[in-house]
């Protein structure tokens, strides 16, 4: 799970500061997994380019970060929900990383994507 590490600090006293926003990311080797049995080689194949291009705005490959995600990880905008921020509380949530700029840019970028993109089919 993703989040922003000022919203999960319970000192930080804002309004409106009682919910947090997540983002899962589903383990990479995993999702192989479960991909090729479903869809087979092929399209397992052709989807690993699309997503090395960046041509599929929901998700967004992370790299590897051992010994949690060993290939990586994939975020899932479609996913994005939220928590109460007493669950980082009491739930012992640990830190894994940190995203750096550049990083932090191009989740910016895909999440503009996802959110702004032009509709495919204009509503009356």
């Amino acid at each position: 799970m993703l989040t922003h590490e000022c919203d999960v600090d319970a000192g930080n006293e804002r309004l409106f500061n009682y919910s947090v926003l997540v983002c899962p990311i589903i383990d990479f080797d995993s999702w192989v997994e479960e991909y090729q049995e479903e869809l087979g080689e092929e399209r397992l194949k052709d989807t690993l380019g699309r997503l090395a291009n960046r041509e599929i705005f929901r998700v967004m490959y992370l790299p590897p970060l051992p010994p949690v995600l060993p290939h990586g990880g994939l975020m899932y905008f479609n996913e994005i929900t939220h928590t109460h921020s007493d669950w980082f509380q009491t739930a012992t949530p640990r830190f894994l990383a940190s995203v750096t700029s550049y990083g932090l840019t191009k989740i910016d970028q895909m999440l503009q994507n996802v959110l702004f993109r032009p509709k495919a089919v204009q509503l009356a």
